[in-house]
């Protein structure tokens, strides 16, 4: 069969590898396959082209990952990231863990500074979740996604596909969620939603600022002062409540590297806020932010401890809100995974979940047994809990 002219130049050489039957494109569909030490700016244009046109965050992109892949390399598993084409048009990319073992495992490529994981593809497309169900389980034994929304149309599509296909696909539901508040219509009223007590917090702290000076909102998305904004943000984080337990940015070069280059990133792009109060010239909290397709995804937070009974963020959110209502370029901010100040704004807790898939044959099986059969049956005991995860890493880590 000819190869389809391609919308992209993508190089083909030894870091691709060709569908099982050995050919580029069959039936329309054709697959490429990169390794974390390839280079992935052959994909970045198809790839933002998909994102943008099925609507996924940044995170589900191509900056995303290079930049997580440049501040924490590949601890846990090698990167597969997994390219369909439909013709010559960029229909799914899946940036996957693979971890050798008895049974061969793909996983979700991310760690506690993914939002969530999020599978970027066209679910409108007839037969792509039943083509990326085979090609994956051609490449391993169990395809096993955690962090993934519940209700988000990839999902249940694989899920559907995978048991279309006869496999077994269970869905179970994580402890943690995805924390987002709806932006309202319009500025009139726009508190009634909130508690009396946050609405409080919101307006009796400003007017508290404001007594010692002017109070404003400042939104960097990007230009020549982002350095200089983030070095400032940066060093009150280390400054704040978070330096008490150890977590500040500057604290790991690692995760250092990472948001100072995500935001580099992500400005080039469009979708970077870093909102800023300020009481005259003095940055008193801040929120890091992905500003892209009708959200906003809340990364990292801090405040001034000399400011902390104004509630200073509490009045940085309120004013955060009051701008992105009246530009009504905005539908929902993500805050992340629930904790008590996040559930005082809104109860929409989006739930995520695991998703498995197991292939056919002994080694499908035995991924069955370690990982859905006898961890789920018996999770609530703490040592079951733990002898369950000594199965799954031997299961991982035994060659075979």
């Amino acid at each position: 069969m000819a190869t389809p002219k391609k919308q992209q130049s993508l190089p083909l050489d030894d870091a691709y590898v060709e569908s099982s039957n050995g050919q580029n494109w069959t039936g329309g569909w054709g697959w490429r396959t990169l390794s974390g030490g390839d280079d992935l700016s052959g994909l970045h244009d198809c790839w933002d082209d998909l994102r943008s046109r099925v609507g996924a965050p940044f995170f589900a992109g191509p900056e995303w990952l290079d930049t997580f892949v440049r501040g924490f390399g590949q601890d846990g598993g090698e990167l597969r990231l997994h390219a369909l084409f439909q013709s010559s048009r960029c229909v799914a990319v899946l940036p996957l863990r693979a971890r050798p073992g008895i049974a061969r495992v793909h996983t979700e490529f991310d760690n506690e500074h993914w939002p969530f994981f999020c599978l970027a593809f066209d679910a409108r497309v007839p037969g792509v979740a039943e083509e990326i169900v085979r090609h994956l389980l051609e490449q391993c034994d169990l395809v096993d996604l955690s962090g993934l929304h519940e209700n988000a149309e990839p999902v249940q599509a694989i899920a559907a596909a995978a048991r279309s296909l006869g496999l077994a696909a269970p869905i179970e539901r994580l402890v943690k969620g995805d924390t987002f508040l709806r932006i309202p219509q319009e500025l009139n009223g726009w508190t009634e939603g909130l508690s009396r007590h946050l609405q409080r917090d919101i307006t009796q702290g400003r007017r508290r600022l404001e007594r010692s000076g002017a109070v404003r909102l400042e939104v960097t998305c990007g230009g020549p002062d982002l350095a200089a904004r983030l070095d400032e943000a940066f060093a009150l984080e280390a400054r704040g409540w978070k330096a008490e337990s150890g977590t500040p940015i500057d604290a790991v070069p690692s995760t250092h590297r990472f948001y100072r280059e995500l935001a580099a990133e992500a400005s080039r792009r469009g979708a970077f806020a870093l909102y800023q109060l300020r009481l005259d010239d003095r940055l008193i909290a801040f929120e890091y932010c992905l500003r892209d397709q009708r959200r906003i995804d809340l990364l990292k937070i801090s405040y001034d401890p000399a400011w902390a009974r104004v509630s200073p963020g509490t009045v940085l959110r309120g004013m955060i809100l009051e701008r992105e209502i009246a530009l009504r370029e905005v539908d929902t901010y993500h805050f992340g995974r629930p904790s008590e100040w996040k559930l005082r704004w809104t109860d929409q807790v989006a739930p995520l979940v695991r998703l498995s898939i197991y292939a056919r044959g002994w080694r499908g099986q035995l991924a069955n047994l370690a990982y859905d059969r006898f961890g789920a049956s018996l999770r609530r005991s703490n040592f079951v809990r733990r002898a369950s995860r000594w199965m799954r890493s031997l299961v991982q880590a035994l060659p075979f």
